[in-house]
């Protein structure tokens, strides 16, 4: 048998080439082996591999938002209302942020009722999205149904749960929630179709604190934005809908679509925006630290991008306070220099959420390969909660306890001495 690399002779049945060592007979492939290498991995599967080959460093997430009715003696009302929610998972290590803003159609009526019952709607569909606690576990019960056993699932597992639960589409469907509620809001209180609605920045954030991996998931309808900044790059992800300065896209605007070959079928009211993910390693990043910023238009006009960019930096409850100082006092607004002349210091509404994402450490060179499953708590951990909602076991991400689901408030209309809003209770919250 003739060796394919050197060309010498071998004796026939010889695997290895008595030479030069190459294989002389390859191992064939079995049929099954080649249906498995076609077959796509599971996303599951996916996760495992990419929790084994990614590098890994710890990371730590803050939140803080601020709200300010503004200047504008024409608008005492603040039509923004804005929540935070965040969701931990620390059995395995993961944490949950979702962020919206509605901004009210303030030339429309009841603006405020509309971002209101919007935003009630958006939240309620987080609820219905989000995993339990208890589904870090595999259970076993007894045939009266009570858990005689558990254990935590691989961290890859419920990954995937969780990018299933929170997936782009999913934010999707919210927002198209929150759009019908708001129609039948706005008709049910006798207002004109098209006339009232509210323009909103959504955000499903998943964070992985042990590897560093943050998941994204983003919808906007309006000129309400969302930008990133890494470093000394600041990007907007959100898309701006202005069409000669009046607002293109909004929920509760005018949209149908219907089957025109059956003219019975009801109309089907749909949400337009603009949708977009993005996925970080943050050990790949050369930043030590990454900020979303959430913001409604009352801010993105007073503030030039490079202005915001430029205050980023410290904890996020001081620099919301500070932007909208900045955007209450500013002496030439940065929609004057796009054009506008009508533009002065605090005009409108102003609202901002601030997610920053930090490095706890620098990362390693390399993933510990050899660890097969996941850095998880004992399934027998005596801290748990024996009932949903326990807060004894959650902390966030600096290590000190806070409540399992941490609520940062709407807008509730009390205002304090300075024109901003009271946060830190969810008294007010207004429900269609």
């Amino acid at each position: 048998m003739q060796c394919p690399g050197c060309s010498e002779e071998n004796p026939e049945g010889r695997q290895f080439c008595a030479k030069c060592g190459d294989e002389l007979q390859p191992q064939e492939t079995s049929a099954a082996e080649e249906v498995s290498e076609q077959l796509p991995l599971s996303l599951a599967d996916l996760e495992k591999k990419l929790y084994f080959s990614k590098q890994h460093v710890p990371i730590i997430v803050t939140v803080a938002g601020a709200t300010h009715v503004g200047n504008n003696p024409r608008k005492p009302n603040n039509e923004d209302r804005w929540k935070v929610i965040r969701r931990s998972y620390p059995v395995q290590k993961l944490e949950v942020v979702v962020v919206f803003i509605f901004d009210g159609m303030g030339s429309y009526p009841g603006g405020e009722k509309g971002a209101a019952i919007g935003l009630a709607e958006a939240a309620a569909c987080v609820e219905f999205q989000l995993p339990m606690y208890d589904a870090q576990y595999r259970w076993e019960t007894d045939e009266n149904g009570k858990a005689i056993w558990h254990e935590a699932i691989p961290k890859w597992e419920f990954t995937s749960l969780l990018l299933e639960s929170l997936s782009q589409d999913n934010l999707t469907s919210a927002m198209q929630s929150a759009n019908t509620r708001i129609i039948k809001g706005g008709l049910a209180a006798g207002l004109t179709f098209g006339k009232f609605g509210s323009t909103v920045v959504a955000g499903y954030i998943i964070t992985d604190l042990e590897t560093g991996r943050v998941v994204k998931n983003g919808f906007n309808a309006g000129d309400a934005r969302i930008s990133m900044s890494k470093g000394d790059c600041f990007t907007q992800l959100s898309k701006d809908h202005v069409i000669m300065a009046g607002v293109s896209r909004f929920l509760g605007a005018k949209t149908s679509t219907t089957d025109p070959g059956d003219y019975n079928k009801p109309l089907k009211h749909v949400v337009m925006g603009h949708k977009f993910s993005i996925t970080l390693w943050m050990a790949e990043e050369d930043a030590n630290e990454v900020w979303i910023v959430y913001y409604s238009d009352g801010m993105g006009n007073m503030l030039s991008p490079e202005t915001i960019s430029a205050r980023l930096s410290g904890e996020p409850q001081a620099v919301c306070d500070q932007l909208i100082d900045n955007a209450l006092t500013i002496d030439i607004p940065y929609a004057k220099t796009l054009g506008s002349d009508k533009a002065f210091a605090g005009d409108d509404n102003i609202t901002v959420i601030l997610v920053k994402i930090s490095k706890t450490k620098v990362a390693q060179p390399e993933v510990q390969r050899e660890k097969e499953t996941p850095d998880v708590q004992p399934a027998t951990d005596p801290q748990r909660p024996a009932q949903f909602g326990g807060d004894s076991d959650v902390h966030e991400s600096g290590g000190s306890a806070r409540p399992e689901d941490e609520v940062l408030p709407q807008d509730n209309g009390t205002a304090r001495s300075d024109g901003r809003d009271d946060v830190g209770t969810e008294a007010g919250d207004v429900h269609p």
